[in-house]
């Protein structure tokens, strides 16, 4: 199967563990013989600005723009959708995929979305955020806006249809349901590979660490759930607990801290 990926950045270059997520599986995917295309943002690489609208068969491509949303005006978030419209359906010319795969779109506009969408090629979008609700404003004018990019037809505009879906947790699928009306999941709950420079045995008693900001979305209350009802159990083993606190949920979990002796 020949498989193109779509994400806003791609190893070495990333944000977090979505990206490096999305990297193992195609990793995943080609050491089970299929070929895999990755077309991402050239993060690291170049100047944007700069960038020919051209794609080629090398197997990661880092030309995706990105929005600037410190300083992006409605000009410049134009350039960047049509730009990555238009090479997005270069890209899918050119190889023909069997398949789409999307990672993380946050930044590089729903523009490859909508592209594969009206090209009527099969895609699947693999969520690790809700990074949909960035392009999604509220208020008035925003819809509006939105509207107006629909109709007209020198701009990029259109409904992204999230489905089919992989996600990591039942809260996600949940999540996709409720907002965009998502139908076809797929839960498929995974982390990402953390090698170690000298592996070693397990440590006696279990040592787990939590790693990442502590907030409702994280789930930290489910792991301190579980560190007590294995506590129950008598079993020996530790959790450290590492990440900056959103001020009005730490109050809430900081008991549970001192019941458990958690760190």
């Amino acid at each position: 199967m020949k498989i193109l990926c779509i994400s806003n950045f791609y190893p070495p270059f990333f944000e977090g563990g979505y990206e490096i997520s999305i990297s193992e599986s195609m990793q995943y995917l080609a050491r089970q013989g299929h070929t895999v295309y990755v077309l991402c943002g050239n993060r690291g690489v170049y100047d944007q600005a700069s960038e020919p609208l051209t794609f080629s068969l090398d197997p990661i491509q880092r030309k995706l723009r990105y929005i600037n949303y410190s300083q992006s005006s409605v000009w410049d978030k134009h350039r960047v959708e049509k730009h990555n419209y238009r090479l997005t359906k270069q890209a899918c010319t050119l190889l023909k995929p069997d398949i789409v795969y999307f990672g993380n779109q946050k930044a590089i506009s729903i523009a490859p979305s909508l592209a594969v969408q009206n090209l009527d090629i099969p895609h699947i979008f693999d969520i690790g955020d809700d990074w949909l609700r960035t392009y999604l404003a509220t208020g008035l004018k925003a819809r509006l806006f939105r509207l107006i990019k629909r109709i007209l037809p020198f701009t990029i505009g259109g409904t992204v249809m999230l489905d089919p879906v992989l996600v990591p947790s039942r809260w996600m699928a949940e999540e996709l349901q409720a907002k965009y009306s998502s139908t076809t999941l797929h839960i498929v709950p995974r982390g990402i590979e953390i090698p170690l420079p000298n592996p070693r045995k397990l440590s006696h008693p279990l040592r787990f660490v939590f790693a990442g900001r502590i907030e409702p979305l994280k789930g930290l209350d489910l792991v301190i759930e579980a560190a007590r009802l294995i506590d129950l159990k008598s079993a020996q083993f530790s959790v450290d607990i590492y990440g900056e606190e959103d001020p009005d949920y730490a109050p809430v979990l900081s008991p549970a801290y001192r019941d458990l002796r958690l760190e």
